[in-house]
């Protein structure tokens, strides 16, 4: 078997561990595997880059201007092409191709050609819509038929002229012609959206994504509170975010500043230096880091992480902080209540009603965080494991294989 990765990163990001990990399983199989990525070390040998300074910096132009996320990157998406026609896979297995690294209607018109087997997992909303990402947090529901006078201009991928009627359109034409493609979601809640959208009559599964419990595992929470500056009585509430804005539930802490006791300590991981700055005195902020190490230390020293976001796919915060033994606060929006146990490793709540997030960190507070430690780390490990995750891929690769 051989398998060809595509993603925008390699090894980092959340998408880029989850390729990385998958690469590693199917190595240890005896399989052959090769990542093909936007962004990353170019001389790594597990990877092929087609990374471009003057392409990435058109398309993002094109993509702030004229809306045209996926359709710039000519030039790398041709050289991709010649990389996957000497490697002649497989199977061919997309991540993330938006971050204007990549040419969908190229590519996909190869795929097409080539009669391949694609497997392509869904880590957010993009590949359906004719912009957003997301769409939860303004309630936008035009992506069931088709889009158009976007509501969601200014959110990634951002732009200052609304193209969504004409993406959605070459979207559905392009994404929908593929004959051999097979989509995972990553949660329940978004594989019911897609089950709703142009490609309702694709293939659709859902795998789980998996957390690295070798990094992600409870660290000495008082060391780790002695090494950050916390005293052993502050009630740490840790919030962590690839970035922080009303959607991911800002405000949410900033209002929370002025709602709880000196007792409470608030902690951000994952703002921008500006963000830093700005923060009410309560708060303590963190700029993003890709030092897993760390974060896991953030995790552990923590009584609880709130993630407030109205806008995941799946979760994959509140679960690094449950293998870490800390219960968790989420939002009964989108995909996140799927990685909770309710009242065993933490709480769902409408994140939006600030009443309902303090009485959930009270709850917590009340009970302590050696009510929760056990339960969180159990229910990682058995429910969520990359180990599992990376077996279910494989699986389905071995299907699919099977079925052509």
């Amino acid at each position: 078997m051989k398998v060809v990765q595509i993603n925008m990163t390699l090894k980092s990001g959340s998408t880029g561990k989850i390729a990385y990990q998958i690469h590693q399983y199917l190595v240890d199989k005896g399989a052959e595997s090769r990542i093909a990525f936007g962004y990353g070390d170019a001389h790594d040998p597990v990877g092929f880059s087609m990374y471009s300074y003057v392409g990435t910096h058109i398309h993002s132009f094109l993509s702030r201007k004229r809306c045209m996320q996926g359709r710039a990157s000519v030039i790398a998406t041709k050289k991709l092409i010649r990389f996957l026609s000497k490697e002649r896979p497989d199977i061919v297995h997309l991540h993330n191709i938006h971050g204007h690294y990549l040419n969908y209607p190229i590519l996909f018109r190869y795929l097409s050609s080539s009669g391949v087997q694609v497997v392509w997992t869904f880590h957010d909303c993009w590949p359906y819509t004719g912009k957003c990402a997301h769409y939860s947090a303004v309630g936008c529901e035009k992506w069931k038929t088709e889009c158009h006078d976007c509501p969601n201009l200014a959110t990634y991928p951002d732009s200052t002229f609304d193209g969504s009627r004409m993406n959605y359109r070459l979207k559905k034409e392009v994404f929908s012609s593929l004959e051999h493609l097979h989509i995972v979601c990553n949660s329940d809640w978004l594989k019911s959206q897609v089950q709703q959208s142009f490609l309702r009559h694709k293939d659709i599964r859902r795998i789980y994504n998996g957390v690295d419990t070798q990094v992600f595992f409870p660290k000495n929470q008082m060391k780790a509170r002695m090494k950050w500056g916390f005293a052993p009585d502050d009630i740490v509430i840790l919030g962590v975010s690839n970035v922080w804005k009303e959607e991911k539930g800002l405000s949410t802490f900033e209002q929370l500043a002025t709602l709880l006791g000196s007792q409470y300590k608030l902690l951000m991981v994952g703002l921008n230096p500006d963000q830093v700055t700005k923060l009410p005195e309560k708060i303590r902020g963190i700029v993003r880091t890709e030092n897993q190490e760390e974060l896991s230390e953030l995790y552990s020293l923590s009584d609880m992480l709130l993630n407030p976001s109205t806008e995941e796919s799946f979760g994959m915060v509140p679960l690094e902080a449950m293998a870490c033994g800390t219960p968790v606060i989420v939002s009964n929006q989108t995909a996140c209540p799927e990685v909770v146990a309710k009242g065993q490793t933490g709480v769902v709540v409408d994140t939006r009603d600030i009443d309902q997030v303090v009485s959930a960190i009270h709850e917590i507070a009340g009970r302590g965080k050696s009510a929760y430690h056990q339960q969180c780390i159990d229910y990682a490990v058995t429910m969520f494991s990359k180990d599992s995750m990376c077996e279910n891929y494989y699986n389905m690769y071995l299907q699919v294989l099977n079925e052509k």
